[in-house]
């Protein structure tokens, strides 16, 4: 497949009107207009379905701009109109299994109300696409579910035309509103979790340095050791540097000396659990007799693994919060009276959404007490 037709195949994703016409560049107004001896003004008014214009002229500008592959510059009536319906969607990397579920329900909801959805990602710290996007406005609204945009950024460019949902981290200031940062307090903490059912000995690994879950996972991890007077040992923490399978896997390679002086290995993301659990497997470690693990996030294939990854994460109709994330945003941004009620409807509907994580047992944790 040729570079021009890969562009042509991901255009509807960058929201870029581009046209595959034999590589011909698209015609504008003007040509319209010297094609049918008209006016620009006229073109442009029956392009626009203006009823200044009759209906026969219409339907031969219409006609002749089909004639000449004319493709109306959506920037253009963007910057005249300063509303752009878009609604977009920065995180660091949308390639994790945690995020596809949550890109999905975005995505529809925000097709549902006639918006499009863009997706600006952050991966090994390039945040420069995404801080342009935010100070330029090139959306109408933004969520943002990661560390990597500082809370700066967001502060100076959110504004009352310009909202920001932050998820998964606290940012204080006006037409900014933060969920889901509180999702480490689960009801009962996966370590805790392991050393109730007697693991003394917990090994445990970091996923992606910016991933949230990950610096809050760690910090439980250290708060329950305490809890339980154990002492804690940096020389079985790892590092796998990201959240990928294929990460769980590489680092797994180095737990596997110590596995006959541990008891368990915590994950922070599931993900990496079961890139580990698939390492340890194929050296003929047996789960959980040999060794316990746990991961973190719940994600769909956490459920299928052999055995079942016991894990923590959201169980409730998390469909229903991101809709009214959506929601929320459009009712912002689309001002009238009703939008206003439907507004603080859901404000004050998302303000008391427990957003927390549950406990998910399953089988991949021995009791040894």
């Amino acid at each position: 497949m040729i570079l021009y037709d890969i562009l042509i195949k991901y255009t509807d994703i960058l929201n870029l009107n581009i046209e595959k016409r034999s590589y011909n560049v698209m015609s504008s107004i003007k040509d319209i207009a010297k094609a049918l001896n008209m006016s620009v003004s006229t073109i442009s008014l029956a392009l626009n379905n203006k009823p200044r214009v009759s209906k026969e002229t219409r339907e031969l500008v219409l006609a002749k701009a089909k004639e000449l592959n004319y493709v109306k510059n959506g920037l253009a009536a963007d910057l005249k109109r300063k509303k752009t319906d878009l609604i977009l969607f920065i995180v660091n990397d949308a390639s994790r299994s945690y995020f596809s579920s949550i890109i999905d329900q975005l995505q529809k909801s925000t097709s549902a109300f006639g918006y499009d959805f863009l997706i600006c990602t952050t991966y090994n710290n390039h945040t420069s696409t995404a801080e342009r996007f935010i100070k330029e406005h090139r959306a109408d609204a933004v969520i943002i579910y990661t560390s990597t945009i500082s809370d700066s950024i967001i502060q100076e460019n959110a504004n009352e035309n310009f909202p920001i949902i932050i998820l998964g981290r606290k940012v204080i200031g006006e037409n900014i509103y933060c969920y889901g940062y509180q999702d480490y307090s689960e009801t009962l903490e996966t370590t805790d979790y392991l050393l109730q059912t007697g693991h003394r000995k917990i090994a445990f690994v970091k996923g992606s340095s910016v991933s949230l879950g990950t610096s809050r996972t760690f910090k439980k991890y250290q708060e329950s050791l305490k809890r339980y007077h154990l002492e804690y040992d940096e020389n079985i923490v790892f590092d796998a540097t990201d959240s990928s399978y294929q990460h769980g896997y590489e680092i797994t390679k180095k737990i596997l000396p110590i596995i006959p002086s541990i008891d368990a290995i915590q994950y922070s993301t599931d993900d990496i659990a079961i890139g580990g659990m698939m390492y340890l497997q194929e050296k003929g470690i047996k789960i959980p007799e040999d060794i316990s693990i746990v991961g973190r996030n719940n994600i769909p294939e956490s459920a299928f693994t052999s055995p079942p990854l016991t894990t923590s994460g959201k169980t409730n109709d998390d469909h229903l919060f991101y809709e009214s994330i959506v929601h929320f945003l459009i009712a912002s941004v689309e001002k009238n009276e009703e939008n206003t009620i439907v507004r603080e409807q859901l404000k004050k509907h998302l303000d008391k959404c427990n957003h927390q994580f549950e406990l998910i047992i399953r089988n991949s944790v021995k009791l040894r007490k």
